[in-house]
């Protein structure tokens, strides 16, 4: 039992040390180039097995990280910055909808439509790790996934609702886990609804 207990404490610090280097990521990247690297990044770490392997070198990761970070930001620095000016006019439509005291027509427009932002991006992420092709076809494939298995975008739901209510009471968790963790938990999700409805052939 003590040995399960460090097992999952180890597992835990390389995911707030990830958390860390997304962050990093993120930053180095100056948000607009950097968001979609870091998160693809942070997926692709996470996909390999060799992660969850006790006694893991936190200095391998981060060469691993920087290498696959590089890569990315050179196929999709472009990708990033479309989506980071995307989600930042969503966010600040949000926060002006908001202040409205009466609900109308607009604050649900903008609602419906920033929700499917984020489930339609975190379709896309592992769409761009784990098929060929060209972008605009992975971008296509993202768009109409949510309306395809709708079961799996109902979790991605729960799941955006979740992580928004504890960074709400719990917000020390952003810095710690809570991107690198809803990005596993959707990568998962979403590969499993992208291979059920077999909407796409992983690529090895």
């Amino acid at each position: 039992m003590p040995e399960k207990i460090m097992g999952f404490l180890e597992v835990g610090m390389y995911y707030i040390y990830l958390n860390v280097l997304w962050f990093i990521g993120v930053l180095t990247g100056l948000v607009f180039f950097g968001l979609i690297p870091s998160s693809l990044t942070v997926q692709m770490i996470l996909a390999d097995e060799d992660f969850y392997n006790r006694h893991q070198s936190l200095k391998a990761m981060t060469k691993q990280f920087v290498r696959l970070y590089k890569m990315n930001v050179k196929k999709y620095w472009k990708l990033s910055a479309l989506y980071s000016v995307v989600i930042g006019f969503m966010v600040l439509n949000l926060n002006i909808v908001f202040k409205v005291e009466e609900l109308n027509l607009l604050i649900y427009i903008t609602v419906i439509y920033s929700v499917f932002t984020f489930v339609h991006v975190l379709f896309l992420l592992p769409v761009l790790q784990l098929t060929s092709g060209a972008v605009r076809d992975k971008i296509k494939l993202a768009i109409g996934a949510p309306f395809l298995n709708l079961k799996v975008t109902f979790f991605n739901l729960l799941l955006i609702f979740t992580v928004s209510v504890l960074v709400i009471f719990y917000p020390v968790g952003v810095v710690l886990i809570y991107p690198v963790g809803l990005l596993e938990l959707t990568r998962r999700l979403n590969m499993f609804g992208l291979e059920e409805k077999r909407l796409i052939k992983f690529t090895e």
